[in-house]
């Protein structure tokens, strides 16, 4: 993955906005508010479209780019780089499925890049499907959704619902985030990324219209859902880094120190490595592209969750006392690689596709696993 001179536009945008967020996230940790003043910034920096192709009047930057925006605006405040990444997953697997009708896309365009819409992506992997009830021009949604991060700042959620009635699997849909049907519950009470937001909603029916059908199937990519999120992870460790090192340098450096803070640094380069050899298969459209993943996002937990056990050991106990945020970003760390796939997780599935029981490869293709 080369950082083209866009990229790099996009990157110091990025850290440009995170400085801004940073002077507000201790206030959004402690009453676990939402950040709006955050999402603004990055709809009027048109980062909203930062996945969506320039034909349809977005950056244009794709996952790539997200890697790179992402790691960098979570050093600011996790919470929103880590919500925001739902919606650039949500974007950026709409646009880049071939199998969804061009109308579908331009409407999508049009609600993030003329409207300013956010678009949320909860987690629907626990709980029962959410059922949908033909009316005349469309459907009623009923069922739960378990965990909908940033539900309550966007304007609409990809959500996968399963027709009664209706042979087929379950179609993928657009619906409206507030009206009639939507009742959101206040439950998540986490130890970090609290600014979050990520509570329990309860769709009796909401109505969403016909013309929100995103696809009479499943719209999902493993690389975008694993990609996004792991590149805001991994912002939140090299914030760590960074005011570690920022810490060490103003004291009396002691060996154990150094050492400890060039062991963080090695290990988050290499799985920012990972990640962008990611990115780089993606493009390619390699078959190995979703262990890649897995290999970035376990590297990436370990280094997030050993920077975040060195913190104290190098800078002191004084450190967590002072109002550097250490505390906070150390919080969000240990909450952010509890997220699944977490590191034994990703080992665990990494191990299937080594033993070939997720996906046994063809004859053909065992010899660019070997050499992989």
């Amino acid at each position: 993955m080369t950082l083209t001179p866009a990229l790099k536009r996009i990157r110091h945008l990025s850290r440009e906005l995170a400085a801004d967020f940073g002077t507000r996230a201790a206030r959004h940790d402690q009453e676990r508010s939402v950040p709006l003043e955050n999402y603004a910034l990055l709809r009027e920096a048109g980062m909203g479209g930062l996945a969506i192709p320039e034909t349809y009047g977005g950056l244009g930057h794709g996952l790539g780019g997200w890697v790179i925006a992402g790691e960098e605006l979570a050093q600011g405040c996790g919470s929103t780089a880590l919500s925001f990444a739902g919606h650039i997953a949500a974007t950026g697997m709409i646009m880049e499925d071939t199998t969804v009708d061009e109308s579908a896309k331009e409407l999508v365009a049009h609600h993030v890049i003329n409207e300013g819409k956010l678009i949320a992506l909860p987690d629907q992997q626990s709980g029962a499907p959410i059922s949908a009830v033909r009316i005349p021009g469309g459907y009623r949604l009923h069922g739960k959704v378990m965990q909908a991060t940033m539900w309550e700042a966007a304007d609409y959620a990809l959500l996968l619902a399963r027709p009664e009635g209706e042979s087929g699997e379950e179609i993928t849909l657009l619906a409206p985030t507030s009206g009639p049907g939507a009742t959101v519950h206040d439950v998540w009470q986490a130890l970090g990324l609290r600014a979050m937001r990520s509570q329990t909603v309860t769709l009796d029916g909401l109505v969403v219209p016909e013309r929100s059908i995103i696809a009479r199937h499943p719209v999902g990519s493993r690389a975008w859902l694993l990609g996004s999120g792991t590149a805001a992870a991994l912002g939140i460790g090299v914030g760590i880094h960074q005011l570690i090192r920022r810490v060490v340098a103003g004291q009396a450096a002691t060996a154990d120190s150094e050492r400890r803070l060039a062991q963080m640094t090695c290990e988050l380069d290499a799985a920012r490595l990972a990640l962008r050899h990611g990115v780089l298969l993606h493009e390619e459209r390699h078959h190995g592209t979703h262990r890649q993943f897995l290999s970035a996002r376990y590297l990436t937990c370990t280094a997030v969750s050993n920077a975040s056990r060195s913190a104290v050991s190098a800078c002191g106990t004084r450190s967590l006392m002072q109002q550097l945020g250490l505390e906070r970003m150390v919080r969000d760390a240990v909450t952010a690689i509890s997220l699944a796939p977490d590191e034994d997780q990703s080992l665990s599935q990494i191990g299937k596709m080594e033993v070939g029981g997720m996906r046994r490869p063809t004859q053909g293709e065992e010899s660019r696993y070997a050499a992989l």
